[in-house]
């Protein structure tokens, strides 16, 4: 928070011909709050209003916040003030109403411009100016002369507080239609598997705002994102944050979905690598049988999942010391593989490893 002096210098600042008295008057209102203070600086820049109209019209805003008999996490005074510019957009610039909505739902960290392509939005008024460059430059110029974001040249960030009155000031079918969107555009820039290390720098920006729209608990959209952010930090043997995120998703799929649905059985078997990563090999020797077993009666012996499922358990066993089973499982698993997939998969050859590491092992243990 400002002392006053530092609100009225900065309100002089951005308003040179605002008198002293009527910053003070500003700043009063604002309750000196850096964040309240930039919002109606800008505000009153771009429409030239007298501070005695926007203090009229800021407590009528706020009027009807605390007459919703709630206790917002954030002062009355951002709120209003937040609510006098979205409330004049929404007749001036509809697409930037829509995109402030929708980065609404995601982490207050920075979103890459590039995400926002015609192909990733599908709503009406955003999607029409993100096609036009220039356009959607003039409005995220706007927005930023607001206060209701920061502007560089490649990224947006909205403040965390921001956010979160854009949501209360949202009906329940905005919000769901807003938060639609956002899963949508995380779910266009999640889908590759995370392993290819030249784009772990994409994925560290991506993690933030996938995980804010809590893909465990959502639809079929973010599941895939999800699966292939697991995988991205298990490339990066970043086994203690990929462990919460695979044991959340199996959790509650395996309730809602059933411990039989694809993707729980997929969940489960990133729960069972990022345990294996974590050294909890008995957990993760556990979950691959039970695995296995459901694989092959929903899908078949053959089929490439349930042979990924039969080799990491036989990986479990192996590490457990349990060899003699473990080649007798990477033995079976070799042959099916050559028969489904051919000689030099990737996955046929990796069996063959792991059928000789086998081997190795079990004639080192064996007495001349």
């Amino acid at each position: 928070m400002f002392s006053r002096a530092e609100s009225v210098a900065m309100i002089r600042q951005n308003l040179p011909t605002l008198s002293e008295m009527d910053a003070d008057r500003l700043a009063d209102a604002l309750g000196d709050l850096p964040l309240a203070l930039a919002q109606a600086v800008g505000y009153m820049d771009e429409t030239r209003m007298p501070v005695r109209d926007y203090l009229a019209e800021m407590s009528g805003h706020a009027r009807d916040v605390m007459g919703q008999n709630r206790a917002p996490g954030y002062p009355v005074s951002l709120a209003a003030a937040i609510e006098i510019s979205v409330t004049r957009l929404e007749t001036e610039d509809p697409a930037g109403v829509a995109l402030l909505r929708m980065c609404a739902h995601l982490a207050p960290e920075p979103v890459p411009l590039t995400w926002f392509t015609p192909t990733a939005i599908d709503d009406d008024p955003l999607a029409a100016v993100v096609a036009a460059p220039m356009a959607f430059r003039r409005t995220l110029s706007r927005l930023a002369r607001l206060g209701l974001l920061r502007l560089t040249e490649e990224t947006i960030q909205l403040h965390r507080l921001t956010q979160a009155v854009l949501r209360d000031l949202g009906t329940p079918q905005q919000n769901t239609a807003t938060r639609q969107q956002a899963e949508d555009l995380v779910a266009s820039v999640a889908d590759d598997n995370g392993t290819d290390p030249p784009t772990w720098p994409r994925w560290a920006v991506l993690l933030p705002h996938l995980l804010a729209l809590d893909p465990a608990d959502r639809g079929p959209v973010l599941r895939d994102a999800a699966h292939n952010a697991v995988w991205y930090l298990i490339s990066r043997a970043e086994y203690r944050t990929a462990l919460p995120l695979a044991e959340t998703c199996h959790q509650r799929w395996y309730t809602d979905l059933g411990p039989d649905n694809l993707d729980t059985l997929r969940a489960a078997t990133d729960l069972a690598v990022a345990l294996w990563g974590m050294g909890e090999n008995e957990r993760a020797r556990a979950l691959d049988e039970d695995t296995l077993t459901r694989r092959r009666r929903v899908l078949g012996d053959d089929h490439p999942d349930t042979l990924t499922s039969a080799s990491n358990l036989a990986a479990d066993l192996r590490l457990l010391g349990e060899h003699e089973q473990a080649r007798a499982l990477d033995e079976d698993t070799l042959t099916r593989r050559r028969r489904v997939l051919g000689d030099d998969h990737p996955d046929t050859l990796t069996s063959a490893n792991n059928l000789a590491e086998d081997l190795r092992v079990l004639n080192e243990d064996t007495p001349a």
